[in-house]
């Protein structure tokens, strides 16, 4: 039982770790609080193991429980059980289901001495302890003090449904009854069909075939102990399938080994208490786990924040770094250009004066041809050296033209100017 429930959480803490790392906002969160529900789940189930208000009975023989919804023929099943008249023996039955109310329920039990083979039992008969009016802690609370009632414990519980009505709230039933009672209550539990046809009570290899997959499991569950109750409408006690149908019921309480005691029921509440215990330590640690994984990914957080700071600390600082060269470089070939200004100003200012000189040497020639006309020759040699000097000039200017290029193309492969 408890390794049921445990298996239910569907998480191991080792699992679990894992996914708070990987989305601790997400499925880790949703974990816990999966985990805490159970565990608020565990402890209203656990307070039906407290003791109800009910009236107390000294049940001194071995039990035989009718439990089902009011209306469904448990009653009547009972009192065809001592040999009473099924309508008017001692449980009285309630057929109008339709009119059952709050008020109505009564959580007083009935109880009626039976022998079966000469083995004393005490019937008891359990109005409305199923009906959708009462809470489930308030079914669970009469059930357990019915077993403490029963000092010698309980060996049958019969679960009587009408035929055709076996629903999926009836289902759940006996699934609270097995979570209550614990696995081994399906031990000690009989279905009975009631309110059956002639045919279905005839063949009941056809009627549970027409049972529904969750109840031919729990039928099979116990050891294929089910039966029809015979319909007083259609049989009478002497009718041969009624006798028959009697004699297997009280074949099949008589053959449980042993009752159900309050031994049992306190075994499987400490059980439960276990299960709860386990869950609360759980639910502790996957707490912490997840708190460790919070605080994990802060931190985590927190460094990748200072890694990006940093990052762009050290991205500013070469930047600056760069803007400074670029600074520097700027200012060279501001310099180089101003250096290359001023050295073109004064070949500028060589060639203006070399220009002066050759224009001065020109009219001094002039002069001399002017004084000698007369001689051919002198006038001759006169041109020659005019020639030699023109020559000379441009021979002086495309030299500094030259340097001057050369100059600039030198400033230019030292200091690229900035893009």
């Amino acid at each position: 039982m408890g390794g049921e429930l445990h298996a239910n959480t569907g998480t191991t803490p080792a699992n679990m770790y894992s996914e708070i790392s990987t989305d601790t906002s997400g499925a880790s969160a949703r974990m816990i609080i999966n985990s805490e529900r159970t565990l608020t789940e565990l402890r209203a189930q656990q307070e039906r193991y407290a003791t109800s208000d009910r009236q107390a009975h000294n049940v001194g023989l071995p039990a035989v429980v009718l439990i089902g919804k009011t209306g469904s023929g448990k009653s009547t099943l009972g009192n065809m059980l001592l040999g009473a008249d099924a309508e008017n023996g001692p449980f009285r039955a309630s057929n109008d289901f339709a009119s059952i109310t709050t008020e109505s329920v009564s959580k007083e039990v009935q109880l009626e001495d039976l022998v079966i083979d000469d083995i004393q039992f005490k019937l008891i008969d359990t109005p409305g302890i199923f009906d959708t009016v009462r809470s489930d802690d308030e079914i669970f609370q009469d059930m357990g003090g019915l077993i403490a009632d029963a000092v010698h414990g309980i060996q049958a519980i019969i679960f009587v449904f009408e035929a055709g009505r076996f629903t999926h709230e009836q289902e759940s039933v006996i699934e609270k009854i097995k979570d209550f009672l614990g696995e081994s209550s399906l031990q000690h539990m009989i279905f009975a069909v009631s309110k059956c046809t002639r045919n279905q009570t005839s063949n009941p290899a056809t009627l549970f075939s027409t049972f529904t997959p969750p109840l031919r499991a729990a039928i099979e569950a116990t050891g294929g102990r089910w039966t029809v109750s015979p319909n007083p409408d259609l049989y009478e006690p002497t009718d041969d399938i009624f006798i028959d149908t009697m004699e297997r019921l009280k074949s099949m309480i008589v053959s449980i080994p042993e009752p159900y005691t309050s031994e049992a029921l306190e075994r499987v509440r400490r059980e439960h208490e276990a299960i709860i215990r386990h869950h609360e330590e759980e639910v502790e640690r996957n707490r912490q786990l997840y708190l460790q994984a919070v605080e994990r990914v802060a931190m985590e957080e927190a460094r990748e924040e200072q890694r990006q700071e940093q990052g762009e600390l050290q991205t500013q600082m070469e930047l600056n770094n760069l803007r400074r060269e670029m600074a520097i470089i700027e200012a060279r070939y501001k310099e180089s250009l101003q250096a290359q200004e001023h050295s073109a100003q004064q070949r500028d200012a060589q060639l203006q004066a070399e220009l002066r000189r050759l224009d001065s040497e020109v009219d001094r020639l002039t002069m001399e041809r002017d004084n000698e006309t007369d001689e051919d020759g002198n006038f001759g040699a006169v041109l020659r050296v005019f020639g030699s000097i023109l020559s000379n000039t441009g021979r002086v200017v495309s030299t500094a033209i030259s340097t001057i290029s050369s100059a600039v193309k030198s400033i230019d492969r030292e200091f690229p100017p900035p893009r």
